[in-house]
């Protein structure tokens, strides 16, 4: 319930209404009350056009995303590691389309990543995550390996672990099977700081290769 609460208050536009509302509801109190509640909307409706804003969204989210540096598949500073591990996103329960279909844009670019870093040097790859959709039984980890055999991966160097819910249960989970090897982890670029604090926990040596970035290219004011 929490977690459910959580993701629609994090949503820019729900603050903005939720702000609006209350606005509206103290505008007919006291005067005090009432320049609150002018002051709310007011501030709810800048805060909604602020966030829409690539410039201003990006200005929030750069530090997250320049705290590693990008790896190219090609790279050699990946090279060392003995296995790959490819964090979970989202997957859909649409079996009547194309595999790849069934993924959203942030799992399509970590495991084509990890397919592309599999052909310059094939390695065993990790795939965590459960099951993360109410309406299937089906797990993230073993539908992402299917996608991974369709991109060219020998079956045998797939090993999933269908368990994790979030990063952290992810990362207690494929910590049995790496054994004190350095790992290189494919995940969302804003997920490196949060990876680190959580696998220097665990004292897992990694190479964050990072991908999925929300800034691409130059940033420009759009309406």
């Amino acid at each position: 319930m929490i977690d459910y609460i959580a993701h629609i208050l994090v949503s820019p536009i729900n603050q903005s209404l939720l702000g609006v509302l209350i606005g509206v509801g103290l505008l007919s109190f006291t005067n005090l009350k009432r320049w609150i509640g002018k002051s709310l909307v007011v501030l709810s409706i800048v805060w909604v056009a602020l966030c829409s804003q690539y410039l201003f969204s990006y200005w929030l989210i750069a530090p997250l995303e320049k705290a590693f540096p990008p790896i190219q598949a090609q790279s050699k500073q990946w090279q060392s590691a003995t296995a790959i591990w490819v964090l979970a996103c989202y997957h859909f329960d649409a079996e009547s389309l194309p595999l790849v279909s069934q993924f959203n844009h942030c799992s399509i670019e970590r495991l084509v990543q990890a397919a592309n870093m599999y052909r310059v040097k094939p390695t065993k790859i990790v795939l965590t995550g459960g099951d993360f959709n109410a309406k299937t039984e089906l797990n993230h980890a073993s539908q992402a390996a299917k996608l991974l055999k369709e991109l060219g991966v020998n079956p045998s160097d797939i090993k999933f672990i269908n368990k994790g819910r979030n990063t952290l249960s992810e990362a207690q989970e494929v910590s049995e099977y790496i054994n004190n090897q350095t790992i290189a982890v494919v995940s969302s670029a804003t997920h490196g700081i949060r990876l680190s604090k959580i696998l220097s926990q665990s004292k897992v040596n990694f190479i964050f290769v990072p991908v999925h970035y929300a800034s691409k290219g130059d940033i420009v004011y759009t309406l």
